[in-house]
């Protein structure tokens, strides 16, 4: 899923769209298979550092000494001040799919740097 699917940008509403769907069929999925064993879960990244995060960086500069500052700029933008790494989200991903997260089904984790914790008036 995205944070896109909670807080949305202007300009993207087919995708916006398609991420709350997301949040919805996560839900339903996890009520119907809950019985036969299967967990269903989403996860909401806000910026990371991927290529797609990247070719975003590169189409707002335009030259590779730039990415990492609009890395920068886009961290800002998160309350930890910081964009994540794909690490990270692998990490929780891992979580989800262990033993441990046994009673976790239905739910979107939102792995974000707290982005969608406030409503972005600074």
């Amino acid at each position: 899923a995205s944070v896109q699917g909670f807080a949305c940008q202007q300009n993207v509403a087919a995708y916006a769209t398609t991420k709350g769907a997301i949040h919805t069929l996560t839900r339903s999925l996890a009520l119907d298979y809950a019985r036969s064993g299967i967990r269903v879960n989403s996860v909401s990244p806000g910026s990371i550092r991927t290529p797609i995060l990247e070719k975003a960086a590169r189409g707002e500069n335009g030259t590779d000494a730039d990415v990492e500052a609009a890395y920068r700029r886009f961290g800002e933008a998160h309350p930890i001040g910081r964009i994540g790494e794909p690490e990270e989200v692998a990490e929780l991903i891992a979580f989800l799919c262990s033993s441990k997260a046994g009673f976790c089904t239905g739910a979107d984790y939102r792995i974000d740097g707290g982005l969608t914790a406030g409503i972005g008036v600074k």
